[in-house]
């Protein structure tokens, strides 16, 4: 199976939606910092099902960076409708704006990415992830109107920083985007990829939608996560796993089918995913595990 990079999946959707103006206050202040501060932040809003729009779609925002920062932590702003947020950075390609977009626009370095019910995440002690001034921020909305009315929001990214860290880490991603889920209880899709440079792995975040039961993550033949998965609370799972040039992570995910039809990979909350997102320490530059072609 081939992997999904990074700059396919750290966007955040919201095509078919209506964004808000921005307050035009994104960006923290800088400066070592114990509280949260909104990064970058997005209104949405969308029909009621059965209107004329659909309801789900995907939304971005791009926001160049005024002053160096170095993030420490990250807390999702995320009320209902908001499936997930990805943030990922690079250079300047087109003027700071909100947009609708597609679920594969992003920058090819990513940052982090959240959804409904994901918890803080907080890099250890001494670590953090770099930004220079003059880079440009790309946020990408899913969201979805699950209610039975017009749903409305604010969703973004919020952060904590610090001056100065010892060690600079990164996000690196890896998926499937070949998938093909027939009906039924305990179905499973697997892809596998290898480890480039030695180093150590500090949050895992699984990701898939609404079919989604469990992850399993094995190093080479050591079973490194296996968690439940729930649509409504994708959390982060912190843990000191050391890695090696040459190490392969396999991950598996299941589902249980009982649409009466084959799922298969896609944008759509009602199609599928497996991916699986991870930060590591030091940085190596590589934003995904292995080339995806």
């Amino acid at each position: 199976m081939r992997l999904w990079t990074p700059s396919m999946f750290f966007t955040v959707m919201l095509a078919g939606a209506c964004g808000g103006e921005s307050d035009g206050d994104d960006g923290p202040d800088g400066g070592n910092s114990d509280e949260w501060q909104p990064l970058v932040t997005l209104d949405w809003a969308l029909e009621a099902p059965g209107g004329a729009e659909e309801p789900e779609g995907y939304v971005c925002k791009t926001y160049t960076v005024p002053e160096d920062m170095i993030i420490t932590g990250f807390r999702t702003i995320a009320p209902p409708g908001t499936h997930h947020a990805v943030l990922s950075v690079g250079e300047v390609d087109r003027e700071d704006s909100e947009f609708n977009c597609y679920f594969a626009d992003g920058k090819e370095i990513g940052l982090v990415g959240s959804g409904y019910g994901s918890d803080d995440f907080n890099l250890p002690e001494g670590v953090g992830l770099q930004i220079s001034a003059g880079q440009q921020l790309f946020l990408n909305l899913h969201v979805f109107n699950a209610s039975d009315g017009e749903l409305t929001g604010t969703s973004g990214i919020a952060i904590k920083t610090a001056e100065t860290v010892e060690t600079l880490a990164e996000n690196t991603a890896a998926a499937a985007v070949s998938l093909d889920i027939e009906p039924g209880t305990g179905q499973t899709q697997e892809t596998t990829c290898t480890i480039k440079e030695e180093g150590t792995i500090v949050y895992w975040w699984p990701h898939m939608h609404q079919l989604g039961r469990r992850m399993t993550v094995r190093l080479n033949d050591q079973v490194v996560l296996d968690e439940p998965y729930s649509f409504t609370e994708q959390v982060y799972y912190p843990g000191e796993t050391a890695i090696h040039a040459g190490d392969t992570l396999t991950i598996t995910c299941t589902y249980d089918n009982d649409t009466g039809e084959t799922v298969h990979f896609g944008e759509s909350t009602n199609d599928e995913m497996c991916l699986l997102a991870f930060w590591r320490y030091p940085a190596t530059g590589e934003a995904y595990c292995d080339l995806p072609f």
